[in-house]
């Protein structure tokens, strides 16, 4: 039996009640077929962020939960997905398309797929810090935006994301956005926007908490002067976190800092694009639990704040106000609330956010999100 194997009984905050946990990092199997009682600790499965105890696979073990080192079964029960042992897996890559946020970053290091739609509207100075967009067009010499001042700008966005663990505390990831622009006086267009990659590196794991690194680096891939990009590279460097209080409740953190590499002036002024803090708190509520013996299945409420405050840079006033302001001290604050459906290796989300201070990027947001585990 597993537990005959080396795996002891133990209580898990992620997957409530009696488990068997595996003394190596696991990945992902969508069916489980034993009859033990609770769910498999998915995220106890690193008992090590070093080299696993063993590199084999949990046999078929099919009713009797038996381990033979080969094969492919899995232990089950109702947990966020079930655990084959195979070398290269990430810890709680299983749980990854359970983390109930959808605009806090993902403090667990997973094997994952996520597509996301975002609708937003009224940025009334898409240029400030040169964060949306780049600097107007209307400055002349290297300001990389679009030509025409603006009054409002609206916008949707495509974001496929793609990341994969290289190893139990590292994972690599990369996003690719589209973007359509609707501006009141540019012209509406539409294309790739700018490219971002980077890794996240684990700094502390328990079987209810995780505390990441993660590094952003952004790529001027987006045609500026339509507004599809910034024209500059930044790097974002943050740390993360995801804890479960208890059965139900999920609490996720971030705090991150956008570095812009820009060189757009104004003369007198400085530079154009400024630096950003960017802080995050919010969680998720199951309100439903539709677990079945072979999968674990959750309706979540999901509530988010999330916070920027702009260090320097600068931002032009638009057709209405035609100055150049100081963008220094902007502070920019969102509430964000939604409901989250997983089913094991999978999850959806819808969420909505506004702004509740003067100072925005968007008056109103709309999101729509998957998400797989692999």
């Amino acid at each position: 039996s597993l537990v005959g194997g080396g795996c002891s009984p133990s209580q898990s905050y992620f997957s409530p009640g009696i488990s068997t946990t595996p003394g190596a990092y696991g990945s992902l199997s969508d069916r489980g077929a034993n009859n033990q009682q609770g769910s498999p600790n998915v995220l106890n499965a690193p008992s090590a962020m070093g080299t696993p105890a063993t590199q084999g696979n949990v046999g078929s073990g099919v009713g009797s939960g038996s381990s033979a080192g080969t094969g492919s079964g899995a232990s089950s029960g109702g947990g966020f997905g079930n655990i084959s042992l195979t070398s290269g897996s990430s810890p709680g890559s299983s749980f990854a398309a359970m983390a109930p946020g959808t605009y806090i970053d993902n403090a667990i290091i997973a094997n994952m797929f996520r597509y996301r739609f975002d609708a937003a509207y009224n940025n009334p100075l898409p240029d400030r810090a040169e964060f949306f967009y780049g600097q107007c067009g209307c400055f002349g010499g290297n300001a990389p935006g679009p030509l025409q001042p603006e009054r409002s700008v609206d916008y949707q966005e495509f974001t496929p994301y793609l990341e994969r663990a290289i190893s139990p505390g590292l994972s690599l990831f990369a996003e690719a956005p589209v973007r359509f622009i609707n501006p009141d006086i540019n012209d509406n267009t539409g294309g790739m926007g700018d490219l971002n990659f980077g890794f996240k590196g684990s700094l502390y794991h328990t079987d209810s908490q995780f505390l990441t690194a993660q590094l952003r680096v952004y790529a001027p891939t987006g045609d500026a002067d339509r507004g599809l990009g910034t024209g500059h590279a930044s790097l974002e460097p943050g740390v993360l976190y995801l804890g479960r209080v208890n059965d139900r409740l999920v609490t996720q953190g971030e705090f991150r800092v956008w570095i812009p590499l820009s060189d757009s002036q104004v003369a007198g002024r400085g530079n154009f694009a400024g630096t950003i803090l960017r802080a995050g708190l919010g969680g998720g509520y199951d309100l439903l639990n539709l677990d079945t013996h072979s999968q674990r299945r959750r309706l979540t409420g999901t509530f988010e704040t999330v916070a920027w405050y702009i260090t320097d840079g600068l931002a032009f006033g638009g057709i209405d106000n035609p100055v150049v302001l100081d963008a220094d001290n902007d502070t920019i604050v969102n509430l964000k609330t939604g409901l989250r459906y997983s089913a094991g290796r999978q999850s959806i989300a819808s969420s909505y956010g506004f702004a509740v201070t003067g100072d925005r990027w968007y008056s109103d947001i709309m999101r729509l999100e998957y998400r797989y585990a692999y």
